[in-house]
């Protein structure tokens, strides 16, 4: 049976990310508010190369690094939140920000 890779069907993302943010609260007994938009926006634009698996993991790191309530972008993992942005910049047809390029961070740094 083929079943096709998490990248292939991004509108299942949201189901999963509720699905294990609900488990994930309840076993450990934690307040929860849920995932913004922009944070479900940002995880629904990623390929997942570790598939279903590599996103639990970062709902369940989202949820403990989590400042308040509700999880937004800034929660998730930083290379997770750094690829959201790049893409939004791609898709929006702005050139790609300083800082997602190590070699031109460094540059910006040094001038």
């Amino acid at each position: 049976m083929y079943v096709p890779p998490l990248r292939e069907r991004r509108e299942d993302i949201p189901i999963f990310v509720g699905k294990f943010a609900k488990e994930f609260v309840e076993r450990n007994r934690i307040n929860f508010g849920g995932f913004r938009r922009d944070a479900i926006d940002a995880l629904s634009g990623l390929e997942w190369p570790g598939n279903v698996r590599e996103l639990e993991n970062v709902v369940h790191r989202s949820v403990l690094a989590c400042a308040g309530d509700e999880i937004q972008i800034q929660d998730l993992p930083p290379d997770m939140r750094e690829s959201a942005l790049r893409e939004a910049f791609a898709e929006a047809g702005r050139p790609e920000p300083w800082w997602s390029n190590p070699s031109s961070r460094l540059e910006a740094a040094t001038g």
